[in-house]
């Protein structure tokens, strides 16, 4: 315990410090009501965490992309903050989250190639992003006209070879490329981290990754028999290969289900049922329980394990859904929705 106190006193009162900035479920109460792009820039730029981007911001005259592009900053400046403050095992843990950002950057990039056209938000930003931490060529992939081209020049890295399987097939779709990218990632996050973590930094990743891990399997399973009327046979292929709480036969029953209707039943006897209201949990929630156990979860294991990489974990991951959220209530308030509906997008109470 007094080595991981040594280890990680600096960078845990750093990350305290940066969390205090956060927002608020007080603070996007109050930035839902707001009903312009200029009055959610002067809010941002009242805050903490983005006053000093938004300094020189003339929030009359921006626009929604600027404030997107600035909050992309923001994340990407944390996540650079957090490993200038690392030491050389906690840099490691954050290698590993960086592929988040890579496979997200690299599903945004197959969007515009399969488009037909290469267009990437603020390319400026990921370039500078990428060259500390990335062997990805962003300029090599924005060369791509095709697909083919493109997972070319992925050549070199870790997801050339599962995207260059996918060249086989007849007329692989943009989901069957996502999925890939998807089903390598946590498969993957999921070996390493148990690789170089033990003890109670990796049961509390364990726990964060795991939740997730399950969460995002239940939601295939429902939008696959939802919306593509997919077989279980295609179902189970699409699934990620690990399970944390559910059991096998719960996945089992799950994806055999005869309809949405037997699917909720299945779906109430798992244990995430059990962990929210049985009655509230349905396939049509999925979605919103997904962020709210994540959330739950990676909170109370960096409380119980402040001196470990689940500390880093809790952080990057409140970053993220705190920029999502705002980036969808954005949208919200461009389309003039009332306050009452945009908190249902956002997921607060």
């Amino acid at each position: 315990m007094l080595i991981d106190l040594l280890s990680y006193s600096g960078i845990t009162t750093k990350i305290r410090a940066m969390e205090s900035n956060l927002l608020t479920d007080n603070d996007f109460r109050e930035f839902v009501g707001l009903r312009s792009v200029t009055e959610a820039a002067a809010f941002l730029k009242s805050k903490p965490a983005y006053k000093e981007l938004f300094a020189d911001v003339d929030e009359t005259r921006i626009h929604r992309g600027q404030i997107e592009r600035l909050l992309n900053i923001s994340s990407f400046t944390d996540f650079t903050k957090i490993y200038r403050f690392a030491n050389s095992k906690q840099r490691e843990f954050l290698h590993l989250y960086f592929l988040h950002y890579e496979v997200s950057l690299l599903k945004t990039c197959m969007r515009s190639v399969l488009n037909g056209s290469f267009d990437l938000p603020y390319r400026d930003v990921v370039t500078e992003f990428l060259k500390r931490y990335s062997s990805i060529d962003i300029d090599s992939l924005a060369s791509a006209h095709t697909i083919e081209e493109f997972i070319a020049c992925l050549k070199g890295t870790e997801y050339y070879k599962p995207l260059s399987k996918l060249l086989d097939l007849t007329e692989p779709t943009l989901f069957d490329y996502e999925m890939t990218l998807d089903l390598y990632y946590f498969s993957h996050l999921w070996e390493l981290s148990h690789e170089f973590l033990s003890g109670k930094e990796l049961k509390s990743l364990s726990e964060a990754y795991g939740t997730k891990i399950d969460m995002l399997n239940l939601q295939w399973i429902y939008r696959s028999k939802k919306y593509y009327n997919m077989s279980a046979a295609d179902i189970y292929a699409l699934l990620i290969p690990v399970s944390y709480k559910l059991k096998k036969q719960d996945i089992v029953h799950l994806v055999e289900s005869a309809n949405m209707e037997d699917f909720n039943m299945n779906l109430a006897n798992t244990r995430y049922a059990k962990a929210v209201l049985p009655d509230a949990f349905s396939g049509e929630s999925l979605e919103h329980f997904y962020v709210t156990l994540v959330e739950k979860v990676t909170y109370i294991s960096a409380r119980k394990n402040p001196y470990s990489v689940a500390m880093l974990n809790m952080y990057l991951t409140r970053k993220e859904h705190e920029v999502r959220k705002i980036t969808t209530a954005l949208e919200c308030i461009r389309y003039g929705l009332e306050a009452s509906e945009t908190v249902k997008y956002i997921n607060i109470n």
